[in-house]
């Protein structure tokens, strides 16, 4: 090695060090390497060779595939080192995520996303793809604590504003594939490098006071109407099934946003309906509450006591709506299972099995309510003409039969919801 002849005349030397490190890492010698990175950033004087360094190292033991726990300190201390530079934070979220510790994965991320310059001249260091790859580390997270539509943003923002490596580029693809487009627009309050000049895929459908004259099955007080709020009119769809009730009752699982796409904002807005909503992000609760008046609980829906949650506010034994609306679909199904059915009934449940990207949980999700005496109204409810992603049930025994004609629709086909609540 060319190198060591100068480290045997000067072992003290980091740059000596580094560069014979260097020589043994890339003859495939990844424990020698690793022991002269150590020696440069323990003899370096400056911040950015001895960060340089702990990053070749951790590469490295990446390789050996053995020391994640030591990979994992030498990347934390090389963010203490240099907060402001990017690579150590992605390689510390890829471990994250290689050991599906997903919110590590998604916070390591995102404070890499605020707190990183990447202006700032890029080190040689091999799988560190740049800004777009933090970007991505996050959008696969995301989708893993619980936010999916946050990742179904990103990965079209990926597609559409960064030339990628092909490794990047097929999972971007395969994930724009597999977990769906983005249902709302582009969040844009988001501090993303750029903000890309794209139109939503999916835009949610709104009713005005026009279409009053097609609506399937007209309701008390739907007159009264000037807008809804859900994303393909399930607001509209449960007083129709309810008979345009007042003050109904709902649990609300997955409230997500207090207006924007939500089920239950037109029933407590303009027919007095009381209900109960969990969401597991603070900041949409936080808005929730300052917006609507009735109760939100923050809180991971998998983990709450059904019986207990609706017992503690007295509601009585046959509610009116049901929704769970929680990500991935396995979650939702979940979720159901745990709904105590047998001393709650629902006159109307909306449930989102996602079919158009995940076949897992449709079919289970109809044995299940089925066996708990719903029936199946509407089946594979589409917010377009090619994306199934909900089923509408009602409960025979607080829907009447006459308005439960009215609003069947079980054909195989997909059904776009404006053309199913406003057939022409």
């Amino acid at each position: 090695m060319k190198n060591l002849a100068n480290f045997i005349e000067d072992s003290e030397d980091p740059v000596i060090n580094y560069a014979l490190g260097q020589e043994y890492e890339s003859i495939g010698q990844t424990g020698a390497a690793i022991s002269f990175y150590l020696r440069t950033a323990e003899r370096s004087t400056t911040d950015l060779q001895q960060y340089e360094a702990l990053m070749r190292c951790c590469l490295c033991l990446e390789k050996q595939k053995t020391r994640d726990d030591t990979e994992k300190g030498l990347l934390l201390k090389s963010i203490a080192l240099i907060p402001s530079r990017p690579e150590a934070y992605f390689l510390l979220s890829r471990l994250h995520e290689k050991r599906t510790e997903w919110q590590e994965s998604y916070t390591i991320a995102t404070l890499g996303l605020i707190y990183s310059d990447f202006a700032s001249k890029s080190l040689v260091t091999d799988h560190y793809p740049g800004y777009y790859g933090l970007m991505f580390q996050k959008g696969v997270a995301s989708w893993w604590v619980g936010l999916a539509e946050q990742s179904r943003q990103i990965m079209p923002f990926l597609h559409d504003n960064y030339k990628m490596l092909p490794m990047y580029a097929t999972a971007v693809n395969n994930n724009l594939k597999n977990c769906g487009h983005p249902k709302i627009p582009l969040d844009l309050e988001v501090k993303w490098n750029t903000v890309p000049d794209t139109v939503p895929l999916y835009v949610h459908t709104y009713y005005d006071a026009s279409m009053l004259p097609r609506i399937r099955s007209s309701f008390a007080g739907v007159e009264t109407i000037e807008k809804n709020f859900s994303q393909s009119y399930q607001d509209l769809f449960v007083l129709a099934a309810t008979s345009g009730k007042l003050n109904g009752q709902y649990l609300e699982v997955g409230s997500a946003e207090p207006f924007y796409g939500n089920n239950t904002a037109l029933l407590e807005t303009k027919f007095g309906w009381k209900g109960l909503s969990i969401e597991i992000e603070q900041t949409k609760v936080d808005d929730f509450l300052s917006k609507r008046n009735n109760n939100v609980l923050c809180a991971d829906a998998t983990k709450v006591d059904y019986a207990a949650f609706l017992s503690g506010f007295r509601f009585s034994k046959d509610m009116d709506y049901l929704q769970v609306d929680c990500e991935p679909p396995e979650i939702s199904f979940d979720i159901l299972k745990r709904i105590p059915f047998d001393r709650y009934r629902f006159a109307v449940i909306t449930f989102e099995h996602d079919y158009y990207w995940n076949q897992n949980v449709r079919d289970p999700s109809r044995e299940y309510l089925k066996s708990k005496g719903y029936e199946l109204i509407v089946s594979d409810v589409a917010y377009n003409k090619v994306h199934s992603y909900e089923d509408w049930w009602v409960h025979p025994a607080l829907v009447d039969a006459a308005t439960r004609d009215k609003l069947r629709d079980l054909g195989d086909n997909i059904k776009f919801a404006t053309d199913y609540m406003f057939p022409t």
